[in-house]
């Protein structure tokens, strides 16, 4: 059924290339998913996307299509008639980059309409001249463009042209002004993404009749200046330095002096509003406002929007270090755990050694006292000449009496000692009264004098690990001459074994 309406409109297959892409262009720009709803407002506006942004987003009704450029709802009353009295007005236009909608202040010396058959007539009359005028204008200045360099094209220091014109702003106007961004163009928009703050750009140009009072009025009035250190990042240049000259190419400014109102959608930074001409402090104070209010919400969202994210992140950051620390005590409790076993396996090696030590000093002291036990001679009779009768007393109280030869060597009595079963594995032998030790019957000594002579057996030589430095060398001498007499008593003294292992 015929409805009026083009059939190559009826489903999106029978779309032509150009509407499908001013289809996708109008939902990328008014983030609507409503296929068909869109589909409706274009075709409500014959596929002209400028007319269905404008009658789509906040600010404007959808209606059909119009000619007549509906104006920001958060303008004053008073605010609209100081616009209409000097002839400037906020306009809607759609950014052929940004894909998005910006307002612009017109100032009076932009085109005006001829009103009345005078008017009218002068118009028509002085069209072909002005057209031959544009048109000569416009070869000759692409000639000069192919010959001639412009100047200031070529950008050396940037921050230096902003910074030597600051101080030339200061040098001609004073030190009562907004504050500037020390820094480049560039610096400033990073610093409005960071700060999520309107960027105000103001291209200064120092030829142009109404920047002296511009700026001596409108930039150096307290309000104007506490109303942009609020709300804005300020940053400005001049046209006549490379930084200014690169950055009013790319606003493409109309008339001076020139503002530029930036802000940040959807994580871009888009132009919102030019405000262009002669402004006094009040009419800047109300169109300054006017975007303030009508895209401050988006700015909300985006801080909104960038608080979750360093909420996030904090938390991630959080997480990340309780994870490293956590890691870092799991580390450190391994590291500790491996130096606990590898001590515990020490100390396991240290106590096997000194037992296997403590078992073969006992092997080599059981080896030695039966050696001891062979070796002694027989007991003399207690009438031979040379016999001495001695009383010894060992430390465990017990008493031994034994008959030796007077001659024999004073280690007989050490030996005879030795093998007993009750006898100290190390000792000396001490006389009562007066009390002296006597010589060459000390075990250490005898270990010392013997430990080249090992004696013969299955097992290691127990002499063999016995420091041979001080070897005794009153171990030969004879009992006689040792000053033992014929019932003398005699003690055992033992010799502490932890003392003569540490020496």
């Amino acid at each position: 059924m015929d409805n009026g309406e083009p059939q190559e409109d009826t489903n999106e297959a029978e779309l032509s290339q150009e509407q499908t892409e001013n289809l996708l262009h109008f939902q990328q720009i008014t983030n609507n998913d409503d296929l068909e709803q869109c589909k409706r407002i274009m075709r409500a506006h014959h596929w002209n996307v400028e007319l269905a942004v404008q009658s789509t987003l906040p600010g404007f009704a959808e209606a059909p299509r119009s000619s007549a450029p509906p104006a920001i709802p958060s303008l004053s009353s008073s605010s609209v008639h100081g616009l209409r009295h000097r002839n400037v007005g906020l306009q809607p236009h759609m950014h052929p980059l940004l894909n998005t909608r910006f307002y612009e202040a017109r100032s009076s010396t932009s085109l005006v309409r001829p009103q009345g058959a005078i008017g009218w007539g002068y118009y028509l009359l002085s069209g072909p001249f002005r057209w031959a005028w544009i048109t000569f204008s416009g070869i000759v200045k692409f000639f000069i463009r192919l010959f001639v360099t412009e100047p200031r094209m070529a950008i050396v220091n940037p921050l230096g042209d902003v910074q030597d014109f600051i101080k030339e702003y200061e040098e001609s106007f004073g030190s009562s002004h907004p504050k500037f961004v020390q820094g480049t163009y560039a610096d400033a928009q990073n610093e409005a993404r960071r700060s999520l703050r309107f960027l105000l750009v103001y291209l200064h140009d120092p030829d142009h009749r109404d920047t002296e009072s511009f700026c001596r009025n409108t930039l150096s009035n307290t309000d104007v200046i506490e109303l942009i250190d609020r709300n804005f990042v300020f940053w400005a240049c001049s046209t006549r330095k490379p930084e200014g000259y690169r950055v009013s190419k790319s606003m493409r400014e109309n008339t001076h002096p020139f503002l530029a109102v930036i802000c940040s959608i959807r994580g871009k930074l888009t132009i919102v509003g030019r405000l262009e001409g002669p402004l006094t402090s009040q009419e800047f104070m109300e169109q300054a406002s006017a975007l303030i209010d009508h895209f401050e919400p988006a700015l909300e969202a985006a801080r909104a929007d960038k608080a979750d994210r360093d909420m996030t992140q904090i938390l991630r950051n959080e997480q990340d270090a309780a994870y490293e620390q956590s890691l870092q005590e799991d580390k450190e409790k391994e590291e500790k755990r491996k130096k606990d076993e590898e001590m515990k396996l020490i100390k396991e090696q240290e106590l096997a050694e000194k037992n296997r030590m403590k078992a073969d000093e006992e092997e080599r002291h059981l080896t030695r006292k039966k050696s001891c036990k062979e070796m002694l001679l027989e007991e003399p009779e207690s009438n031979h000449p040379d016999t001495v009768k001695l009383l010894i007393k060992l430390p465990d109280g017990s008493r031994l009496t034994r008959n030796f030869l007077s001659t024999q060597p004073i280690k007989v009595i050490h030996d005879y000692i030795y093998c007993q079963e009750t006898a100290p594995r190390r000792f000396q032998v001490t006389t009562n009264f007066p009390r002296r030790v006597i010589p060459g019957c000390s075990t250490t000594e005898i270990l010392a004098t013997e430990a080249d002579m090992p004696i013969k057996s299955d097992g290691p030589s127990m002499f063999q690990e016995i420091d041979t430095s001080n070897r005794c060398h009153d171990c030969d001498l004879s009992i006689a001459q040792s000053g033992l007499k014929n019932s003398e008593m005699i003690f055992v003294q033992a010799i502490d074994d932890s003392d003569d292992e540490e020496s």
